[in-house]
Protein backbone atom coordinates (compact mmCIF):
# COMPACT_ATOMS: atom_id res chain seq x y z
CA UNK A 1 0.00 0.00 0.00
CA UNK A 2 2.85 2.36 0.71
CA UNK A 3 4.36 1.74 -2.62
CA UNK A 4 1.01 2.53 -4.39
CA UNK A 5 0.68 5.75 -2.90
CA UNK A 6 4.40 6.78 -3.42
CA UNK A 7 3.35 6.07 -7.02
CA UNK A 8 -0.01 8.51 -6.87
CA UNK A 9 1.67 10.82 -4.94
CA UNK A 10 4.89 11.07 -6.83
CA UNK A 11 3.47 10.24 -10.80
CA UNK A 12 -0.49 11.16 -10.84
CA UNK A 13 -0.88 14.05 -8.67
CA UNK A 14 0.47 16.65 -10.98
CA UNK A 15 -1.17 14.94 -14.18
CA UNK A 16 -3.85 17.64 -16.18
CA UNK A 17 -6.30 16.47 -18.48
CA UNK A 18 -5.11 14.05 -21.21
CA UNK A 19 -6.48 15.18 -24.66
CA UNK A 20 -6.49 12.21 -26.50
CA UNK A 21 -7.14 11.86 -30.55
CA UNK A 22 -7.26 8.67 -32.70
CA UNK A 23 -6.88 8.68 -36.07
CA UNK A 24 -8.07 6.19 -38.71
CA UNK A 25 -7.26 2.41 -37.35
CA UNK A 26 -4.79 1.97 -40.60
CA UNK A 27 -2.78 4.97 -39.10
CA UNK A 28 -2.44 3.47 -35.76
CA UNK A 29 -1.57 6.74 -34.96
CA UNK A 30 -2.51 8.70 -31.21
CA UNK A 31 -1.94 12.31 -31.12
CA UNK A 32 -1.58 13.11 -27.48
CA UNK A 33 -0.90 15.89 -25.10
CA UNK A 34 0.86 15.61 -21.69
CA UNK A 35 1.45 18.61 -19.31
CA UNK A 36 5.26 19.84 -18.68
CA UNK A 37 5.63 17.66 -15.58
CA UNK A 38 4.66 14.86 -16.70
CA UNK A 39 6.55 14.78 -19.98
CA UNK A 40 10.19 15.54 -17.35
CA UNK A 41 9.21 12.71 -15.59
CA UNK A 42 8.62 10.44 -18.31
CA UNK A 43 11.86 11.45 -20.17
CA UNK A 44 13.59 11.28 -17.37
CA UNK A 45 12.93 7.69 -16.91
CA UNK A 46 10.38 6.57 -19.00
CA UNK A 47 10.83 2.69 -18.27
CA UNK A 48 10.31 3.66 -14.79
CA UNK A 49 7.55 5.55 -15.00
CA UNK A 50 5.83 2.74 -17.63
CA UNK A 51 6.62 0.23 -15.18
CA UNK A 52 5.17 1.98 -11.92
CA UNK A 53 2.21 3.01 -13.58
CA UNK A 54 1.23 -0.49 -15.23
CA UNK A 55 2.45 -1.77 -11.53
CA UNK A 56 -0.64 0.52 -10.56
CA UNK A 57 -3.07 -0.90 -13.01
CA UNK A 58 -2.12 -4.10 -11.74
CA UNK A 59 -2.57 -3.49 -8.00
CA UNK A 60 -6.12 -2.14 -8.97
CA UNK A 61 -7.45 -4.53 -11.60
CA UNK A 62 -6.31 -8.45 -11.43
CA UNK A 63 -6.09 -8.62 -15.68
CA UNK A 64 -3.97 -4.85 -15.66
CA UNK A 65 -7.36 -3.41 -17.35
CA UNK A 66 -9.23 -0.89 -15.39
CA UNK A 67 -12.37 1.29 -15.83
CA UNK A 68 -13.85 3.98 -13.68
CA UNK A 69 -16.30 0.88 -11.95
CA UNK A 70 -12.93 -0.90 -11.00
CA UNK A 71 -11.26 2.28 -9.61
CA UNK A 72 -14.54 3.42 -7.54
CA UNK A 73 -14.59 -0.48 -6.13
CA UNK A 74 -10.49 -0.70 -5.60
CA UNK A 75 -11.56 2.96 -3.72
CA UNK A 76 -14.26 1.32 -1.58
CA UNK A 77 -12.17 -1.76 -0.75
CA UNK A 78 -9.56 0.54 0.74
CA UNK A 79 -11.43 2.56 2.77
CA UNK A 80 -13.39 -1.10 4.07
CA UNK A 81 -9.59 -1.98 5.06
CA UNK A 82 -8.69 0.71 6.49
CA UNK A 83 -12.53 0.97 8.72
CA UNK A 84 -11.49 -2.84 10.07
CA UNK A 85 -8.06 -1.91 10.81
CA UNK A 86 -9.60 1.25 12.87
CA UNK A 87 -12.18 -1.36 14.63
CA UNK A 88 -10.03 -3.78 15.45
CA UNK A 89 -7.62 -1.50 16.80
CA UNK A 90 -10.50 0.18 18.68
CA UNK A 91 -11.42 -3.01 20.51
CA UNK A 92 -8.55 -4.83 21.95
CA UNK A 93 -9.41 -2.19 24.57
CA UNK A 94 -12.88 -3.81 25.60
CA UNK A 95 -12.22 -6.01 28.25
CA UNK A 96 -15.07 -7.54 29.35
CA UNK A 97 -16.25 -7.63 25.19
CA UNK A 98 -19.46 -6.08 25.32
CA UNK A 99 -19.02 -3.84 22.12
CA UNK A 100 -17.97 -0.81 24.12
CA UNK A 101 -14.97 0.79 26.10
CA UNK A 102 -16.70 2.01 29.33
CA UNK A 103 -14.48 4.70 32.29
CA UNK A 104 -13.73 1.72 34.05
CA UNK A 105 -12.08 -0.40 31.53
CA UNK A 106 -10.29 3.15 30.58
CA UNK A 107 -8.70 3.72 34.41
CA UNK A 108 -8.09 -0.06 34.49
CA UNK A 109 -5.47 0.25 31.58
CA UNK A 110 -4.25 3.29 32.23
CA UNK A 111 -2.75 1.30 34.97
CA UNK A 112 -0.59 -1.54 32.32
CA UNK A 113 -1.07 0.14 29.01
CA UNK A 114 2.86 1.96 27.85
CA UNK A 115 3.16 5.04 27.60
CA UNK A 116 2.65 5.03 23.78
CA UNK A 117 -0.29 2.99 24.00
CA UNK A 118 -2.01 5.01 26.62
CA UNK A 119 -1.54 7.51 24.40
CA UNK A 120 -3.19 5.99 21.96
CA UNK A 121 -6.36 4.97 23.72
CA UNK A 122 -6.56 8.56 24.83
CA UNK A 123 -6.28 9.69 21.92
CA UNK A 124 -9.45 7.58 20.95
CA UNK A 125 -11.25 8.86 23.45
CA UNK A 126 -11.05 12.47 22.82
CA UNK A 127 -11.73 12.00 19.01
CA UNK A 128 -14.34 9.54 19.08
CA UNK A 129 -16.38 10.07 22.46
CA UNK A 130 -18.61 12.92 20.74
CA UNK A 131 -21.01 13.06 23.84
CA UNK A 132 -17.98 13.14 26.09
CA UNK A 133 -20.20 10.72 28.54
CA UNK A 134 -16.32 9.09 29.23
CA UNK A 135 -18.14 5.83 27.14
CA UNK A 136 -16.77 4.75 23.46
CA UNK A 137 -20.47 3.27 22.75
CA UNK A 138 -20.61 1.07 19.62
CA UNK A 139 -21.69 3.42 17.16
CA UNK A 140 -18.75 5.70 17.86
CA UNK A 141 -16.77 3.46 17.95
CA UNK A 142 -18.08 2.98 14.26
CA UNK A 143 -18.17 6.35 13.45
CA UNK A 144 -14.87 7.06 14.52
CA UNK A 145 -13.60 4.32 12.02
CA UNK A 146 -15.60 5.21 9.36
CA UNK A 147 -14.45 9.22 9.50
CA UNK A 148 -10.81 7.69 9.42
CA UNK A 149 -11.66 5.51 6.83
CA UNK A 150 -13.54 8.10 4.66
CA UNK A 151 -10.01 10.26 4.99
CA UNK A 152 -8.55 7.47 2.12
CA UNK A 153 -8.08 9.95 -0.92
CA UNK A 154 -7.88 8.47 -3.76
CA UNK A 155 -9.66 10.27 -5.86
CA UNK A 156 -6.84 11.74 -7.96
CA UNK A 157 -6.24 8.33 -9.11
CA UNK A 158 -9.24 7.62 -11.01
CA UNK A 159 -9.09 10.97 -13.04
CA UNK A 160 -5.61 10.28 -13.30
CA UNK A 161 -5.21 7.12 -14.51
CA UNK A 162 -8.60 7.32 -17.25
CA UNK A 163 -6.67 10.11 -18.67
CA UNK A 164 -4.48 7.22 -20.72
CA UNK A 165 -7.68 6.39 -21.95
CA UNK A 166 -6.09 6.94 -25.38
CA UNK A 167 -9.00 5.34 -27.73
CA UNK A 168 -11.76 6.60 -25.57
CA UNK A 169 -13.30 2.96 -24.82
CA UNK A 170 -13.41 3.50 -20.97
CA UNK A 171 -10.83 1.32 -20.35
CA UNK A 172 -7.51 2.09 -19.41
CA UNK A 173 -4.69 -0.96 -20.71
CA UNK A 174 -1.19 -1.87 -19.89
CA UNK A 175 -0.45 -1.00 -24.19
CA UNK A 176 -2.53 2.06 -23.39
CA UNK A 177 0.23 3.46 -20.90
CA UNK A 178 2.89 2.07 -23.72
CA UNK A 179 1.68 3.40 -26.79
CA UNK A 180 0.99 6.64 -25.10
CA UNK A 181 4.95 6.89 -24.25
CA UNK A 182 5.91 5.51 -27.30
CA UNK A 183 4.10 8.69 -29.53
CA UNK A 184 5.89 11.49 -27.03
CA UNK A 185 8.40 12.72 -29.76
CA UNK A 186 6.09 12.03 -32.94
CA UNK A 187 5.22 15.50 -34.42
CA UNK A 188 1.65 16.78 -33.00
CA UNK A 189 2.80 15.59 -29.36
CA UNK A 190 3.33 18.67 -27.17
CA UNK A 191 2.87 19.70 -23.80
CA UNK A 192 -0.42 20.23 -22.20
CA UNK A 193 -1.64 24.60 -21.89
CA UNK A 194 -1.11 24.89 -17.73
CA UNK A 195 -3.95 26.67 -16.69
CA UNK A 196 -3.43 29.16 -13.74
CA UNK A 197 -4.83 28.46 -10.70
CA UNK A 198 -8.22 30.42 -9.11
CA UNK A 199 -6.91 29.18 -5.54
CA UNK A 200 -3.62 29.30 -3.57
CA UNK A 201 -1.80 26.03 -4.17
CA UNK A 202 -0.92 25.50 -0.32
CA UNK A 203 -4.68 24.81 0.24
CA UNK A 204 -4.99 21.86 -1.97
CA UNK A 205 -3.93 20.54 -5.26
CA UNK A 206 -7.13 20.47 -7.18
CA UNK A 207 -9.60 17.76 -8.13
CA UNK A 208 -8.58 15.85 -11.24
CA UNK A 209 -10.58 16.97 -14.43
CA UNK A 210 -11.93 13.94 -16.55
CA UNK A 211 -14.86 12.90 -18.33
CA UNK A 212 -16.34 11.80 -15.01
CA UNK A 213 -16.73 14.90 -13.36
CA UNK A 214 -18.97 16.51 -16.58
CA UNK A 215 -20.50 19.48 -14.09
CA UNK A 216 -23.99 21.03 -16.40
CA UNK A 217 -22.18 24.59 -16.95
CA UNK A 218 -24.36 27.17 -14.72
CA UNK A 219 -26.07 30.28 -16.30
CA UNK A 220 -23.93 33.51 -15.61
CA UNK A 221 -26.95 34.90 -13.47
CA UNK A 222 -27.83 31.91 -11.33
CA UNK A 223 -26.77 31.39 -7.27
CA UNK A 224 -24.46 28.50 -6.31
CA UNK A 225 -25.40 26.74 -3.26
CA UNK A 226 -23.17 24.01 -1.85
CA UNK A 227 -25.29 21.69 0.59
CA UNK A 228 -23.43 18.99 2.71
CA UNK A 229 -24.46 16.60 5.56
CA UNK A 230 -24.08 13.19 7.34
CA UNK A 231 -27.58 12.14 6.54
CA UNK A 232 -31.28 13.83 6.65
CA UNK A 233 -33.24 14.14 9.68
CA UNK A 234 -35.98 11.58 8.33
CA UNK A 235 -36.31 7.93 7.34
CA UNK A 236 -37.08 7.46 4.23
CA UNK A 237 -40.04 4.60 2.85
CA UNK A 238 -38.13 4.89 -0.37
CA UNK A 239 -34.32 2.76 -0.78
CA UNK A 240 -32.10 4.39 -3.08
CA UNK A 241 -29.00 1.88 -2.27
CA UNK A 242 -30.95 -1.34 -2.08
CA UNK A 243 -33.92 -2.28 0.63
CA UNK A 244 -31.38 -4.01 2.52
CA UNK A 245 -29.65 -0.27 2.95
CA UNK A 246 -31.28 2.56 5.45
CA UNK A 247 -31.53 5.99 2.99
CA UNK A 248 -32.38 9.19 4.84
CA UNK A 249 -34.26 12.61 3.69
CA UNK A 250 -33.42 15.90 3.64
CA UNK A 251 -36.02 18.62 2.54
CA UNK A 252 -34.80 21.50 0.32
CA UNK A 253 -37.38 24.49 0.84
CA UNK A 254 -36.93 26.96 -2.33
CA UNK A 255 -37.66 30.19 -0.63
CA UNK A 256 -39.43 32.76 -3.46
CA UNK A 257 -37.00 35.30 -5.72
CA UNK A 258 -36.02 35.53 -9.18
CA UNK A 259 -32.55 34.64 -9.13
CA UNK A 260 -32.23 30.89 -10.44
CA UNK A 261 -30.43 28.71 -8.10
CA UNK A 262 -27.62 25.78 -8.82
CA UNK A 263 -27.64 23.46 -6.18
CA UNK A 264 -24.59 21.01 -5.02
CA UNK A 265 -25.64 18.56 -2.35
CA UNK A 266 -23.58 16.28 -0.88
CA UNK A 267 -23.81 13.64 2.25
CA UNK A 268 -22.13 10.48 3.96
CA UNK A 269 -25.22 8.17 3.85
CA UNK A 270 -27.71 7.41 1.37
CA UNK A 271 -29.80 10.17 0.91
CA UNK A 272 -33.04 11.41 -0.83
CA UNK A 273 -33.10 14.94 -1.61
CA UNK A 274 -36.75 16.33 -1.51
CA UNK A 275 -37.65 19.61 -3.49
CA UNK A 276 -40.37 21.66 -2.30
CA UNK A 277 -41.62 25.70 -2.30
CA UNK A 278 -40.52 28.02 -5.25
CA UNK A 279 -38.69 24.82 -7.43
CA UNK A 280 -38.88 26.98 -10.52
CA UNK A 281 -35.64 28.60 -9.16
CA UNK A 282 -33.90 25.46 -9.40
CA UNK A 283 -31.79 25.46 -12.81
CA UNK A 284 -30.11 22.42 -11.86
CA UNK A 285 -29.37 20.40 -8.69
CA UNK A 286 -26.03 18.11 -9.01
CA UNK A 287 -26.09 15.67 -6.19
CA UNK A 288 -23.14 13.41 -5.06
CA UNK A 289 -23.45 9.64 -4.46
CA UNK A 290 -20.53 7.55 -2.88
CA UNK A 291 -20.40 4.54 -1.82
CA UNK A 292 -24.21 4.99 -0.77
CA UNK A 293 -26.87 5.93 -3.44
CA UNK A 294 -28.64 9.68 -3.83
CA UNK A 295 -32.23 10.60 -5.01
CA UNK A 296 -33.89 13.56 -5.71
CA UNK A 297 -37.35 14.32 -6.07
CA UNK A 298 -39.65 17.35 -6.50
CA UNK A 299 -37.78 18.50 -10.01
CA UNK A 300 -37.89 17.47 -13.51
CA UNK A 301 -35.57 14.49 -14.65
CA UNK A 302 -33.61 16.86 -16.90
CA UNK A 303 -32.79 19.18 -13.77
CA UNK A 304 -31.12 16.33 -11.92
CA UNK A 305 -27.17 14.96 -12.53
CA UNK A 306 -25.76 12.95 -10.59
CA UNK A 307 -21.66 12.75 -9.97
CA UNK A 308 -19.52 10.52 -7.78
CA UNK A 309 -18.18 11.92 -4.56
CA UNK A 310 -14.77 9.89 -4.46
CA UNK A 311 -13.93 12.07 -8.14
CA UNK A 312 -16.32 14.92 -8.69
CA UNK A 313 -17.67 16.02 -5.52
CA UNK A 314 -15.30 16.37 -1.82
CA UNK A 315 -16.74 13.85 0.61
CA UNK A 316 -18.96 14.75 2.90
CA UNK A 317 -18.25 17.57 5.90
CA UNK A 318 -19.96 19.17 8.62
CA UNK A 319 -18.55 22.22 9.92
CA UNK A 320 -18.75 25.53 7.79
CA UNK A 321 -15.46 26.65 9.05
CA UNK A 322 -13.55 23.19 8.94
CA UNK A 323 -10.84 22.91 6.58
CA UNK A 324 -12.39 20.29 5.09
CA UNK A 325 -15.28 22.93 3.96
CA UNK A 326 -12.81 25.22 2.91
CA UNK A 327 -10.86 22.43 0.68
CA UNK A 328 -14.44 21.17 -0.83
CA UNK A 329 -15.71 24.87 -1.70
CA UNK A 330 -12.11 25.45 -3.53
CA UNK A 331 -12.40 22.89 -5.29
CA UNK A 332 -16.16 23.09 -6.63
CA UNK A 333 -15.44 26.68 -7.53
CA UNK A 334 -12.67 25.55 -10.03
CA UNK A 335 -14.39 22.76 -11.21
CA UNK A 336 -17.80 25.61 -12.01
CA UNK A 337 -15.59 28.44 -12.45
CA UNK A 338 -16.98 30.60 -10.32
CA UNK A 339 -17.61 31.65 -6.46
CA UNK A 340 -19.62 29.90 -4.20
CA UNK A 341 -22.09 32.08 -3.50
CA UNK A 342 -23.97 29.95 -0.33
CA UNK A 343 -22.59 27.08 2.08
CA UNK A 344 -25.16 24.73 4.25
CA UNK A 345 -23.81 22.37 6.94
CA UNK A 346 -25.23 20.01 9.38
CA UNK A 347 -24.42 16.99 10.54
CA UNK A 348 -28.14 16.24 10.43
CA UNK A 349 -30.27 18.08 7.64
CA UNK A 350 -34.25 18.56 8.53
CA UNK A 351 -35.17 21.70 6.63
CA UNK A 352 -33.03 23.75 4.95
CA UNK A 353 -33.77 26.88 3.34
CA UNK A 354 -32.41 27.79 0.56
CA UNK A 355 -30.82 29.95 -0.66
CA UNK A 356 -30.91 31.80 2.83
CA UNK A 357 -29.20 28.72 4.57
CA UNK A 358 -31.53 28.28 7.54
CA UNK A 359 -32.27 24.74 8.82
CA UNK A 360 -35.05 24.01 10.57
CA UNK A 361 -34.86 22.45 13.96
CA UNK A 362 -37.15 19.05 14.30
CA UNK A 363 -37.62 18.63 18.01
CA UNK A 364 -38.28 15.17 18.79
CA UNK A 365 -42.34 14.74 19.84
CA UNK A 366 -42.18 12.03 21.94
CA UNK A 367 -39.05 13.57 23.86
CA UNK A 368 -38.55 12.31 27.54
CA UNK A 369 -35.18 13.00 28.39
CA UNK A 370 -31.67 11.75 27.63
CA UNK A 371 -30.68 8.85 26.62
CA UNK A 372 -28.12 6.64 27.82
CA UNK A 373 -27.04 3.25 26.39
CA UNK A 374 -25.35 0.65 29.01
CA UNK A 375 -24.35 -3.35 28.70
CA UNK A 376 -26.82 -3.16 25.48
CA UNK A 377 -29.81 -1.59 27.28
CA UNK A 378 -31.39 2.21 27.59
CA UNK A 379 -32.11 4.42 30.03
CA UNK A 380 -34.00 7.85 30.39
CA UNK A 381 -32.27 10.21 32.91
CA UNK A 382 -35.57 11.41 34.92
CA UNK A 383 -35.72 13.52 38.10
CA UNK A 384 -35.88 9.88 39.81
CA UNK A 385 -33.10 8.56 38.23
CA UNK A 386 -32.35 6.44 34.78
CA UNK A 387 -35.19 4.43 34.15
CA UNK A 388 -34.72 0.94 32.17
CA UNK A 389 -36.58 2.08 28.40
CA UNK A 390 -36.65 -1.87 28.27
CA UNK A 391 -38.37 -2.55 31.34
CA UNK A 392 -40.60 -5.36 30.65
CA UNK A 393 -43.00 -4.01 32.68
CA UNK A 394 -42.68 -0.89 30.16
CA UNK A 395 -43.48 -3.15 27.01
CA UNK A 396 -46.49 -4.41 27.59
CA UNK A 397 -49.47 -4.14 24.77
CA UNK A 398 -49.29 -0.89 23.06
CA UNK A 399 -45.67 0.55 25.43
CA UNK A 400 -44.01 -1.62 22.89
CA UNK A 401 -45.15 0.21 19.77
CA UNK A 402 -44.78 3.79 22.20
CA UNK A 403 -40.76 3.07 22.52
CA UNK A 404 -40.24 1.94 19.25
CA UNK A 405 -41.68 6.12 18.36
CA UNK A 406 -39.66 7.26 21.00
CA UNK A 407 -36.44 5.54 19.72
CA UNK A 408 -37.43 6.43 15.68
CA UNK A 409 -37.82 9.97 16.94
CA UNK A 410 -34.74 10.09 18.61
CA UNK A 411 -32.70 9.24 15.69
CA UNK A 412 -34.50 10.43 12.82
CA UNK A 413 -36.43 13.64 14.65
CA UNK A 414 -38.47 14.52 11.19
CA UNK A 415 -39.77 11.02 11.78
CA UNK A 416 -40.70 8.91 8.39
CA UNK A 417 -41.26 10.72 5.06
CA UNK A 418 -43.92 8.92 2.92
CA UNK A 419 -42.26 8.95 -0.71
CA UNK A 420 -42.78 6.92 -3.77
CA UNK A 421 -40.05 5.36 -5.96
CA UNK A 422 -41.80 6.36 -8.94
CA UNK A 423 -41.16 10.10 -8.17
CA UNK A 424 -37.27 9.45 -7.20
CA UNK A 425 -34.93 10.01 -9.42
CA UNK A 426 -32.23 8.18 -8.15
CA UNK A 427 -28.22 7.92 -8.69
CA UNK A 428 -28.72 4.10 -9.67
CA UNK A 429 -32.60 2.61 -8.75
CA UNK A 430 -35.19 3.58 -6.53
CA UNK A 431 -37.62 1.09 -4.44
CA UNK A 432 -40.13 1.00 -2.24
CA UNK A 433 -38.86 -0.53 0.91
CA UNK A 434 -41.37 -4.00 2.15
CA UNK A 435 -39.73 -3.40 5.51
CA UNK A 436 -38.59 -0.05 7.06
CA UNK A 437 -35.09 0.32 8.01
CA UNK A 438 -34.66 0.46 11.90
CA UNK A 439 -37.00 1.51 14.58
CA UNK A 440 -39.19 2.71 12.25
CA UNK A 441 -39.45 -0.88 10.27
CA UNK A 442 -39.72 -2.50 13.93
CA UNK A 443 -42.65 -0.46 14.85
CA UNK A 444 -44.45 -1.38 11.36
CA UNK A 445 -43.57 -5.21 12.25
CA UNK A 446 -45.29 -4.33 15.63
CA UNK A 447 -48.21 -2.88 14.26
CA UNK A 448 -48.92 -5.58 12.11
CA UNK A 449 -48.58 -7.85 15.20
CA UNK A 450 -45.10 -10.04 13.94
CA UNK A 451 -43.41 -8.73 16.82
CA UNK A 452 -44.13 -9.33 20.96
CA UNK A 453 -42.00 -8.54 23.47
CA UNK A 454 -40.46 -11.12 26.49
CA UNK A 455 -40.27 -10.52 29.79
CA UNK A 456 -36.39 -9.11 29.49
CA UNK A 457 -36.85 -7.49 26.36
CA UNK A 458 -36.19 -9.71 23.96
CA UNK A 459 -38.38 -9.17 20.37
CA UNK A 460 -40.14 -12.53 19.88
CA UNK A 461 -41.21 -13.04 15.85
CA UNK A 462 -44.62 -14.82 15.91
CA UNK A 463 -45.37 -14.42 12.54
CA UNK A 464 -43.65 -14.73 9.05
CA UNK A 465 -41.98 -11.13 8.01
CA UNK A 466 -40.81 -10.98 4.84
CA UNK A 467 -36.97 -9.00 5.78
CA UNK A 468 -35.49 -7.74 8.29
CA UNK A 469 -35.44 -4.26 8.98
CA UNK A 470 -32.27 -2.55 7.59
CA UNK A 471 -29.58 -0.30 9.56
CA UNK A 472 -30.35 -2.85 12.37
CA UNK A 473 -26.65 -1.93 13.56
CA UNK A 474 -25.30 -0.39 16.95
CA UNK A 475 -27.80 1.45 19.04
CA UNK A 476 -30.67 0.54 16.27
CA UNK A 477 -29.61 -3.61 17.37
CA UNK A 478 -32.04 -5.51 19.25
CA UNK A 479 -31.95 -9.26 19.80
CA UNK A 480 -34.78 -11.50 17.73
CA UNK A 481 -36.24 -14.97 19.26
CA UNK A 482 -37.43 -16.36 15.67
CA UNK A 483 -40.52 -18.22 16.61
CA UNK A 484 -40.92 -22.22 16.21
CA UNK A 485 -42.02 -22.46 12.42
CA UNK A 486 -40.93 -19.02 11.46
CA UNK A 487 -38.72 -18.88 8.34
CA UNK A 488 -35.63 -17.00 8.47
CA UNK A 489 -36.50 -13.52 6.65
CA UNK A 490 -34.48 -12.22 4.35
CA UNK A 491 -32.24 -9.04 4.57
CA UNK A 492 -29.52 -8.50 6.98
CA UNK A 493 -30.13 -8.08 10.52
CA UNK A 494 -26.93 -6.34 11.18
CA UNK A 495 -25.51 -6.54 15.16
CA UNK A 496 -29.05 -7.98 15.93
CA UNK A 497 -28.95 -11.18 17.41
CA UNK A 498 -31.21 -13.63 15.75
CA UNK A 499 -31.63 -17.30 18.30
CA UNK A 500 -34.12 -19.73 17.29
CA UNK A 501 -36.59 -20.89 20.08
CA UNK A 502 -36.62 -24.48 18.74
CA UNK A 503 -33.01 -25.04 19.80
CA UNK A 504 -31.42 -21.70 21.97
CA UNK A 505 -29.16 -21.27 18.86
CA UNK A 506 -27.32 -18.06 17.60
CA UNK A 507 -27.65 -18.11 13.90
CA UNK A 508 -27.66 -14.59 12.61
CA UNK A 509 -26.19 -11.63 13.77
CA UNK A 510 -22.81 -9.65 15.11
CA UNK A 511 -22.48 -11.46 18.23
CA UNK A 512 -22.92 -14.91 16.49
CA UNK A 513 -19.95 -14.67 14.38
Amino acid sequence: MKHFLKITAAVFLSISPLQAQTDTAASGENIISLPNSILQQIRRNPEQFVRNTINTLFRVSTNGIVTKETLETYHMSQIARSRSSSLQNAFIYDLDGNMQIDAVEITSLGAVLSTRDNAKLQTLLATADTNQDGTLSLEEIRANASRQANQTRLDVLIGALMAFDVNQDGRVTPGEIGLAIANLDKPGTTPAPQKPSMHNDTIEKPLPESSLCKYPAPTSGAEIVFISGYEGAAVSTVAVSGVDRETSVAVLNIEKGDTPLYIVTTAYDSIIWKIEGDVGRVEQIVAGYGHYGAGVTGLPKEKVHFLPNAACISKYFTKPDSGKALIAKANLSQRLGRDIDVLVTNYELTTVSVPSGGIRKTRNPTNRGTVIIHDGKRYVITTDGPKLLDDPASQAGGALEKNLLHSLYRFYPAGIMELDAKDVIASSKAENYEVLPQQAGLLQLARQGALKPTSDGYLMVVKPIKRFPPGLNGAHSVKFILGKGIKMPAGDPGHSEVILEENGKCVAGYSCR
